[in-house]
């Protein structure tokens, strides 16, 4: 095949088939190449210009400051200075949303489990893509679900016949595969093997590639038999900054094609005529592409083509380096040098022979007086002329660094360098705001590549994790949490996660904890001066706290961090409007009745007090003749104890008389 790029008319042109898809990708991807060609030399120079390969310019002579480079670095140093963290949370931040909190905690748990793992990829990922993006003006990366699965035997299930007495079998055994572990992997991608279609904006873009280098063995385990007819690529020598090129093996130059018009990845050779392998979109996530949006460098709306920030300033660069060797040769040239007069052999041996405390005989010293003496028969360099022009050369290249450091955004304070003439702490700290604020929209693109990396990779996890790979990498059944974890899970895999579940950019550039710890107390300091003046509204009007509280909450908001703080303050307000609505309640006594139902109340109040008149009439009657009855019976029995009594004593008396003879 040749790389054709004539215009493509419609589907149609091309037959579904193996061999029509490899001729529609040979004419796709030759066209987009033709577009990046140009961007590609430019990358090469860039790269080689930051290391500093001069070894076949030609150009020997050649100084520079390198300025470029140490650019590049700084620049680096300020937008990367730690590894991030992940912060998932609610977006909306409701306080008795308790699927959505924990779901947040399941997702930033399984996340931050893999970025803190020593062998992920991700930390490392992110340095490699900010380092193409400032250099080339490109920088990518993409994420691969891995699973991994094993053979596992299912027994066959038997019962007893009860009329035979005989096993029979129910069910018989058969292996099936069963899933062991499963991640989901960052790649780096190197800035010329990541290919997209032409388009002016990252929205239209059809479909992006990925080139893989392939060895005869890797390719026939992944695509079969058919990978022996494949042209495989020898290595090219050469002294490229691309060591890949100096790989003793033969390998295969693979276009991983992700096409978001057919939603299907193509697997494709250039040269080759027949696509090796074609699949339905594997991962099913939103944008279907498998990389975020890469961070491209000074776009406009009319390409979707980088600029290098290199290409924006390259001529104060190159003017740098002018300067910078003239000053050097200038350099080179202040040196004791001079002329003098052959015949004046005395002054010959004065400068040639170095003797001290001696005195030199001259030859006719009469004339060797008239001529001038030493003066005369000496010209020196001039070297005061040769070191004004260098302060003058100098002083041109310290205003063309000056330009530089404007044009890219660079200033004397952030790469350590003094302000000329002094500056006081104030002007410093401005300084170091504005310089800032103009590379602030580079911190953010950084920021939002990292994020979108994690995005992708929470969407992944959402749609193919099992709910146990879950449970184990957030441990969420040890917490108090456990009973909304199956809703939680439920949630992370519904169409609305992503309306209540937010995954927040991290801060990624190099920590400032003198600034940190001046916003933190200058906060604290406001808010306790607001309480402080609001106590008298609050001992007024007890109700107008939750509302002050809000207004603490809006505050806090505009600090990175205060997610934390936030839901506090919440469950503050909450329980603060239980507590006034308790109180209200006690204060306020019960709710006033409806007159109907008040009516029938007092109508079943007076039956029920009449009846409860003469319940109290009959009782009292009852008691009274209970009282009278037990009084007579009383009495009765009084009058029989007396009479017994008498009796008994009769007796007494009679017995005794008797005994004693009497009557």
């Amino acid at each position: 095949m040749s790389g054709d790029t004539a215009p493509i008319k419609d589907n149609e042109q091309f037959d579904d088939t193996p061999q029509g898809w490899a001729s529609r990708w040979q004419v796709e991807l030759g066209a987009a190449k033709k577009v990046v060609e140009r961007w590609h030399k430019q990358g090469d120079r860039i790269v080689k210009r930051f290391l500093d390969e001069r070894m076949n310019d030609g150009n020997l002579k050649e100084s520079r400051l390198n300025l470029f480079t140490a650019n590049m670095q700084t620049m680096r140093s300020i937008l990367y200075g730690k590894i991030p963290s992940v912060d998932v949370d609610r977006r909306f931040a409701d306080a008795d949303d308790d699927e959505a909190r924990v779901a947040s905690e399941i997702m930033q748990r399984c996340l931050n489990n893999d970025i803190e793992d020593p062998e992920d990829s991700y930390a490392e990922t992110l340095v490699q893509c900010l380092d193409d993006r400032l250099l080339v003006g490109l920088g990518t990366a993409r994420v691969r679900y891995e699973a991994e699965f094993e053979e596992e035997e299912v027994a066959a299930i038997e019962e007893l016949d009860p009329m035979t007495g005989e096993m029979i079998t129910m069910a018989e055994a058969y292996t099936e595969e069963r899933k062991t572990d499963e991640d989901v992997e960052c790649d780096y991608v190197y800035w010329k093997d990541f290919l997209w279609s032409p388009a002016r904006t990252w929205q239209e873009v059809r479909w992006v590639a990925f080139r893989n280098y392939m060895t005869l063995d890797q390719g026939i385990e992944r695509f079969g038999d058919i990978f022996n007819s494949v042209p495989m690529k020898g290595p090219k020598r050469g002294t490229h900054a691309d060591q890949s090129k100096a790989d003793p093996w033969e390998r295969a130059e693979v276009w991983e094609i992700w096409c978001k018009e057919h939603e299907a990845v193509y697997w494709f050779v250039e040269g080759f005529d027949q696509t090796l392998d074609i699949k339905d979109d594997p991962l099913e996530v939103e944008g279907f592409f498998p990389c975020p949006r890469p961070m491209f460098a000074n776009l406009t709306t009319s390409g979707l083509m980088p600029k290098p920030e290199y290409v924006i300033a390259q001529d104060l660069y190159q003017e740098v380096d002018m300067l910078q060797t003239r000053i050097t040769v200038l350099t080179k040239a202040i040196k004791v040098v001079g002329v003098y007069d052959k015949s004046a052999e005395g002054v010959r041996r004065m400068l040639q022979e170095g003797v001290e405390n001696d005195l030199i005989p001259v030859d006719s010293w009469a004339m060797f007086a008239e001529k001038g003496g030493i003066k005369g028969a000496v010209d020196w360099l001039p070297i005061d002329m040769v070191v004004n022009t260098i302060q003058t050369l100098s002083g041109i290249r310290d205003n063309t660094i000056q330009l530089l450091y404007q044009t890219t955004g660079m200033s004397d304070i952030l790469r350590g360098g003094a302000t000329q003439g002094g500056a006081t702490a104030t002007e410093q700290s401005i300084k170091a705001r504005f310089a800032s604020v103009r590379i602030q929209s580079l911190q953010d693109e950084f920021a939002r590549f990292a994020t979108d990396i994690q995005r992708l990779k929470a969407s992944i996890m959402a749609k193919h994790f099992d709910d146990e790979t879950f449970i184990k990498l957030s441990n969420i059944d040890r917490t108090p949490d456990a009973q909304y974890a199956m809703q939680a899970l439920q949630l992370l895999r519904s169409d609305f996660a992503e309306y209540r579940i937010a995954i927040k950019s991290e801060n990624l550039s190099m920590t400032d904890y003198a600034q940190i710890r001046q916003e933190r107390t200058e906060a604290i300091q406001g808010i306790s001066t607001f309480i402080s003046s609001a106590m008298p509204l609050v001992e007024k009007s007890p109700g107008a706290a939750p509302f002050l509280l809000e207004i603490v909450k809006w505050g806090m908001g505009g600090f990175k961090g205060a997610s934390q703080i936030e839901s506090v303050i919440d469950q503050a307000i909450a329980g603060l409007k239980s507590e006034l609505a308790a109180q209200q309640g006690q204060q306020q006594g019960p709710p006033p009745e409806d007159p109907k139902v008040k009516g029938q109340k007092e109508l079943i109040g007076a039956k029920s007090e009449a009846e409860s008149k003469k319940i109290q009439q009959q009782t009292q009657s009852d008691l009274a003749k209970i009282a009278a009855e037990a009084q007579a019976e009383v009495g009765k029995q009084e009058a029989q104890y007396k009479f017994n009594t008498m009796e008994n004593v009769q007796k007494v008396l009679g017995d005794e008389l008797k005994r004693r003879g009497g009557i």
